[in-house]
C-alpha cells in the first residue's frame, strides 16, 4: 500500500477574503500543536510527535507541480521537540536543495536556528501583542512575545524576509495603544510587511474561548455574524481598529495585508503573497501558469 502524500494543496477561498497564490502545504507535525492557542483549529497537545517522513518528501517534491511550499498551515512546524528531532530542518534542506520557494508560518523563536536555509523564503511570525498577560492567556504553550521579536531581529539581521502576522486581533484585549506599540517594535525589528486578521470563532474554538474569557465569547454570541462556519464581528466593530493599523503602517513605511476579511480587504496596501510571488519570479517560474 502506498503512503499518503505529504504534500497537500493549500486551500484558497476567495469568498472568505483569501487571495493567496497556489502553493503546497506541508505539516511536519501533523494537525496537533504544542502551543495550545485557544483560538486555533489545530488539536491542542502537549506531547507532539513527528507525522512526516522527510524521505517521502524527497520522493514526492521533484515530481510535484512547481509551487512554493508552505510549512505551518495546520500546526506550528517548530514545536519544542523540533530542537532535538530536526524534522522541519530536514524538510527545509530538501525543499531548498530542490529549488522551491519556501513559506514558513510559526510562533517559535527556533526558526532563527535555520536562517541559512531561509535565504529564498518568506518567514511569517505570528505575534499579536507585546502584553504577556494576553499571550499567556490565549497562547499558553507558545513562546512569549519578546522571544518572537528576538527571532525576528535575528532573521532580518541575516537578510531573511520576515512578515509579521498580527493574527488574531482579539477584541476587548487588542486596542489602539497596544497595536501601536506592537507595530513600532516590529518596524524597529526590521519587519516591512504585516498581515492582520480579527479573531473569528467556530464551533471548534468557541467553548475554549468561553472557558477562559466569557465576556469575549458573549460578545461574539450577541453580535457575531456567521459567514459559512466562521463567526465574525460586524464590520463596524472591526473597521476602526483595522483602519488605525493601516494608518500606523503607512506612517512607518510598512506594507499591510488584511487576511480573510472580505469586507475589509480595501484596507490592504499590498497582497499577502507579494514577496512569495517575487521569489517565484526569481526562480524563473510564473505563479499564474506554474510548470508541471
Amino acid at each position: 500500500m502506498s503512503k499518503p502524500s505529504v504534500l497537500k494543496k493549500f486551500y484558497v477561498n476567495q469568498n472568505r477574503g483569501c487571495f493567496s497564490m497556489p502553493k503546497w502545504s506541508l505539516n511536519p507535525y501533523g494537525h496537533a500543536c504544542a502551543f495550545r492557542c485557544v483560538y486555533c483549529y489545530a488539536d491542542p497537545e502537549e506531547e507532539i510527535l513527528p507525522q512526516l517522513d522527510p524521505g517521502q518528501l524527497e520522493i514526492e517534491l521533484p515530481n510535484a507541480e512547481f509551487l512554493p511550499v508552505r510549512l505551518g498551515t495546520y500546526s506550528d512546524p517548530y514545536p519544542p521537540v523540533e530542537a532535538e528531532l530536526c524534522i522541519t530542518r530536514r524538510c527545509l534542506e530538501i525543499i531548498s536543495r530542490l529549488g522551491r520557494p519556501i513559506e514558513v508560518v510559526t510562533k517559535s523563536e527556533l526558526v532563527a536556528r535555520d536562517a541559512e536555509l531561509l535565504g529564498k523564503a518568506v518567514v511569517e511570525i505570528s505575534i499579536n501583542t507585546l502584553d504577556t498577560s494576553i499571550s499567556t492567556k490565549f497562547e499558553p504553550g507558545a513562546p512569549p512575545p519578546e522571544r518572537r521579536l528576538a527571532a525576528i531581529r535575528a532573521l532580518t539581521g541575516k537578510g531573511v524576509h520576515v512578515v509579521a502576522r498580527i493574527d488574531p486581533i482579539i477584541p476587548l484585549h487588542c486596542n489602539e495603544e497596544n497595536v501601536s506599540a506592537l507595530l513600532e517594535a516590529l518596524a524597529h525589528a526590521g519587519v516591512g510587511h504585516v498581515i492582520a486578521k480579527f479573531l473569528q470563532l467556530t464551533s471548534g474554538n468557541f467553548d475554549r474561548i468561553k472557558a477562559i474569557d466569557p465576556a469575549l465569547a458573549d460578545l461574539y454570541q450577541q453580535h457575531g455574524v456567521l459567514q459559512g462556519r466562521y463567526r465574525y464581528l460586524p464590520r463596524e466593530m472591526r473597521e476602526g481598529l483595522m483602519t488605525f493599523l493601516r494608518k500606523k503602517c503607512d506612517d512607518a513605511g510598512v506594507k499591510m495585508s488584511v487576511c480573510r476579511e472580505p469586507d475589509l480587504c480595501f484596507l490592504s496596501s499590498a497582497p499577502c503573497d507579494v514577496h512569495l510571488k517575487a521569489l517565484m519570479r526569481e526562480h524563473g517560474e510564473s505563479s499564474e501558469s506554474p510548470k508541471t
